[in-house]
């Protein structure tokens, strides 16, 4: 399965204009956890984000302080849905296949 969305945090950058929405009120973060949850229930092997590799570092810096309850998620998709679901796998007991 692979997931598109929205740049949550720039809905004007995508091709097709729209208005935004603010995914931080409590009813969308409602929406995002249930959305989550269920992503978390299809257990993912790997979950990939929309980078330029040179990013890889300071997201997984962001990923470990929200871990430790340093980071607060902003408005981005790559902090709504990618840590939270990361994080969702992990609680819900996944295990990453080994290789054989």
């Amino acid at each position: 399965m692979i997931l598109g969305v929205f740049h949550f945090a720039n809905p004007n950058a995508e091709y097709a204009k729209f208005q935004g929405i603010d995914v931080l009120t409590p009813a969308r973060q409602r929406q995002i956890a249930a959305v989550v949850h269920q992503l978390a229930r299809f257990r993912p092997t790997k979950i990939a984000l929309e980078r330029v590799p040179g990013d890889a570092d300071s997201i997984n810096a962001d990923y470990r302080r929200y871990l430790a309850g340093g980071f607060t998620l902003t408005r981005n998709e790559i902090h709504q849905l990618g840590f939270r679901w990361r994080l969702s796998c992990t609680t819900l007991s996944y295990t990453r296949p080994t290789s054989s």
